[in-house]
C-alpha cells in the first residue's frame, strides 16, 4: 500500500476475510484428522463429513470475497 492511500473499510474487510480463511483452513485440516479416527461411529463420520462439506463451503466463498476484491483494486496474479 502506497503512504498516500488509506486504508479504507473494504482494505480492512479483506483482511479480516483472509484471517477468517486462514483460520478456516486449519479448521479444515482437523477435522480431516478427526475423520481420520478410528473410533468413530458411522453417524460421526457422517456429522464430521458434513462439518467439514460446510466448512469447505465458507471457505471456498471467503475466496471468491477475496477474489473478488483482488479484482477490483486491479491486484489479481
Amino acid at each position: 500500500m502506497k503512504n498516500n492511500e488509506q486504508l479504507d473499510f473494504s482494505t480492512m474487510l479483506a483482511t479480516s476475510i483472509h484471517d477468517m480463511k486462514n483460520s478456516l483452513a486449519m479448521v479444515l485440516q482437523s477435522i480431516e484428522d478427526l475423520d481420520l479416527a478410528d473410533n468413530l461411529t458411522t453417524t460421526q463420520h457422517k456429522s464430521v463429513s458434513n462439518l467439514h462439506y460446510q466448512t469447505s463451503r465458507i471457505n471456498s466463498t471467503l475466496m471468491q470475497l477475496l477474489a473478488l476484491y483482488r479484482e477490483e483494486k486491479n491486484n489479481c496474479p
